[in-house]
């Protein structure tokens, strides 16, 4: 059994997080792990929906089940002194749901509902094109679904795939907070009560490539154009990852970042740019992304390409504010360990030595400052970013 674990004493807190290595690689249907997801906490086998939020509610906890592409993740919040019973209630929602067909009636018109209302903003349109750019229409780590994908979902499909796939699984857990102590044994009894094995993701990587194409979208009546970049970036190593990142923090990760003070100060282009990254197996992703006026995207576009060739010509760039500012997002939130645990999945996720971020992040290792300019060129290679404007 896994388990990482993260303490803090006085917190009077915990979180535990669930991580389950099911995700878009099981589904027989587009959009069934998303179903399943949002079915789960509506009720179980000995418990109606008005019990079971009643039962949480008493406990004064908090409880959410997402998907993303490749994981369902379960994440439970709560006073300490009521861990135990918490976690009763996590695993009976987990391994004893039960699914109503008027139920998903309803979830359904409301996942469709939010697509059909997000189909209204620029926003969507750029990520949505920008990731179909990136990985193609029928990518599992890319794909949007439809309305149509939850009109062929049938409440049979639903229960098949939570026996088949959940309800024998034994998930990755992180633990973090003023956790008593037996909280892991605990845990292991509970893992041993319902029968569950350890589960390996089936998800075998594959290389994504971005190749400088551009899309553009019309919306009818929009107030506003969405920008939308991204650049796909071979990781060879650890220290790979921890440059895309500082890359990222470099360029908008920040309010005094390259990219807010050329398109926000000094031009007033836009209220904001904003940079992030999103790490697959081998694989970055640096995204881009600003709104502006769309009388303003090719002036925006074209001064990011001069600021990208001017940065790149440029040796021994100073890094030490973006090092500084991605340092400061870790180490200043009061409750630390409900934050750090987080960044404990991402790096597990990732197969890296969570130790070696946080001697980086603790300031106590800094010598990729030495070693930062081995990609600059394919950060600063404009030409090779997938572009999506909506406007």
């Amino acid at each position: 059994m896994f388990f990482q674990t993260i303490r803090e004493s006085d917190t009077q807190l915990i979180k535990i997080l669930a991580i389950f290595p099911i995700g878009r690689q099981n589904e027989p249907k587009r959009a069934l792990v998303q179903a399943m997801t949002a079915m789960l906490r509506k009720a179980t086998i000995s418990k109606a929906n008005k019990e079971l939020q009643e039962a949480i509610d008493f406990y004064g906890a908090s409880m959410e089940i997402y998907s993303s592409s490749l994981y369902i993740t379960a994440e439970m919040n709560c006073l300490a002194k009521f861990t135990e019973p918490v976690l009763d209630l996590l695993f009976e929602v987990l391994f004893e749901a039960k699914f109503d067909e008027d139920d998903w009636v309803t979830i359904s018109n409301i996942l469709k509902e939010n697509i059909l209302q997000s189909q209204h903003q620029t926003d969507y349109w750029a990520e949505r094109n920008l990731s179909l750019n990136l990985y193609g229409k029928d990518h599992i780590l890319g794909y949007y679904t439809n309305t149509r994908d939850y009109d062929d979902i049938s409440i049979s499909d639903i229960r098949s795939f939570y026996s088949t796939y959940l309800t024998n699984c034994c998930p990755k857990f992180f633990l973090a907070g003023e956790l008593p102590k037996n909280t892991e044994s605990y845990i292991t009894s509970l893992v041993t009560k319902y029968k569950l094995a350890d589960t390996k993701s089936t998800y075998a990587p594959t290389t994504i490539n971005s190749s400088g194409n551009y899309c553009s979208h019309k919306l009818e009546n929009a107030s506003q154009a969405s920008v939308r970049m991204a650049i796909s970036i071979q990781r060879t190593s650890f220290e790979d990852f921890l440059k895309i990142e500082i890359w990222s923090m470099f360029l908008g990760g920040h309010y005094m970042s390259e990219l807010m003070i050329l398109l926000r100060q000094k031009l007033g282009l836009t209220y904001g740019v904003h940079s992030h990254c999103v790490h697959h197996a081998h694989t970055s992703i640096l995204h881009i992304g600003f709104d502006t006026d769309s009388k303003n995207v090719d002036i925006s576009l074209k001064k990011i390409n001069n600021l990208f060739k001017r940065l790149n010509s440029e040796n021994n760039l100073d890094l030490t504010d973006a090092i500084n500012q991605y340092r400061s997002q870790y180490s200043r939130n009061s409750e630390k360990a409900l934050t750090e645990i987080l960044y404990q999945v991402r790096l597990t996720r990732l197969g890296y030595d969570y130790s070696e971020y946080q001697k980086f992040m603790l300031g106590s290792d800094s010598t990729i400052l030495n070693k930062m300019n081995n990609i600059q060129g394919r950060i600063f290679d404009f030409g090779q970013y997938n572009k999506s404007i909506a406007y």
